[in-house]
């Protein structure tokens, strides 16, 4: 029986898969902290060399770093076709191996690029003139489907990063009211993304200490000053932090674990992750056991599926040979599908 089968689910903590977005000035630090970001989760839970944060730009900013794969956000053939990529269930194992962390910089510009993109592609000036509704159902189509898409995507960490905007929050004018650049259009995708993000930080401008450092603080609550968001509200003792790589990780960490902790509930986190991680199987190791596994399900009615994921991990070595993957990030993944596999059909292979 099914329910049976299902297990009980622990609160996931920690960035890992978290829809990320950081707003506030130029000289703040988005760009070169989202990228320190990028490079640290991928260390901790891939190991697979070749393991980068992917950048999808819409404005320069990102030469302050490097070691990260980029595109250009400004094509936006080469972006809708990456994107496309990016939602295939079909690649996930490859994006979850290779760019767990994926980066939007200078989301705001989102919509104007698809507007362009669009008047160009079918030859006219505005969107209207391709007639009541239609222009701007293409619109959509190419904007707010592949980013609340992206913003859905399990157990890919997403960061969006806008300028900041300042809007009088009150109608004399009197309060200012910091929010990512672009969110304040009622059913536009920014405000989709900022309203449906995990955590929204602001960044306040740079502060001198007497050290002669100058360092940003980012803020994610909602103030009367600014927007802000945390999943993990009730957790947190504080919302402000110092705006850097390690203190972000940690903070998201530590606010998630408070509220585990609150409601009672169990957490599992990539930190519990990556120490599970020292114990595991080595190269020969992982394909001695597929082959093991394989041999059983190759004389059971799961064969011919059996068949076809092992083909699917080994289609693109010289021999068709699993011993031939040389990534042991895939090699892990391909004995999770084979015993998964097994599990559903009830057969047994200890």
């Amino acid at each position: 029986m099914l329910l049976k089968k299902l297990k009980k689910q622990k609160m996931a903590i920690g960035i890992l898969g978290q829809k990320i977005v950081i707003y506030g000035d130029n000289g703040t630090g988005k760009t070169t902290v989202a990228i320190e970001i990028g490079k640290q989760l991928c260390k901790q839970i891939t190991s697979n060399p070749e393991a980068a944060p992917l950048v999808i730009g819409f404005e320069n900013g990102t030469n302050a770093s490097d070691d990260f794969y980029y595109v250009d956000g400004t094509d936006y053939d080469q972006t809708r076709e990456i994107l496309s990529d990016i939602l295939k269930k079909s690649n996930r194992k490859y994006l979850l191996d290779t760019n767990p962390v994926i980066i939007v910089d200078g989301a705001e510009k989102i919509p104007t690029i698809a507007k362009d993109y669009v008047t160009s592609k079918k030859d006219i000036e505005t969107l209207g003139d391709l007639g009541y509704g239609k222009g701007w159902d293409i619109f959509k189509g190419c904007t707010d489907a592949p980013f609340i898409q992206l913003m859905a995507l399990t157990g890919v960490t997403v960061i969006f990063i806008f300028h900041e905007e300042v809007k009088n929050k009150d109608k004399d004018g009197e309060v200012e009211y910091s929010i990512p650049s672009g969110s304040a259009k009622e059913n536009g995708v920014c405000k989709y993304i900022r309203d449906n993000s995990d955590f929204c930080f602001y960044l306040s401008r740079p502060i001198n200490d007497k050290g002669g450092k100058d360092f940003s603080r980012a803020f994610c609550d909602d103030t009367e000053e600014h927007f802000g968001r945390n999943r993990y509200g009730e957790g947190a003792d504080t919302f402000d932090i110092d705006f850097n790589a390690q203190s972000v990780m940690d903070y998201i960490e530590e606010c998630g674990k408070k509220l585990a902790e609150k409601r009672g509930v169990d957490y599992t986190s990539i930190v519990a992750k990556q120490e599970e991680s020292d114990n595991e199987m080595t190269h020969d190791e992982l394909v001695e056991e597929i082959g093991r596994i394989g041999k059983i399900l190759y004389k059971t009615s799961a064969k011919e599926r059996a068949k076809e994921i092992v083909e699917s991990y080994t289609e693109s070595t010289e021999n068709g040979r699993v011993s031939e993957i040389d990534n042991d990030g895939q090699l892990r993944y391909l004995l999770t599908d084979l015993t998964e596999l097994a599990s559903d059909k009830d057969i047994e292979i200890d």
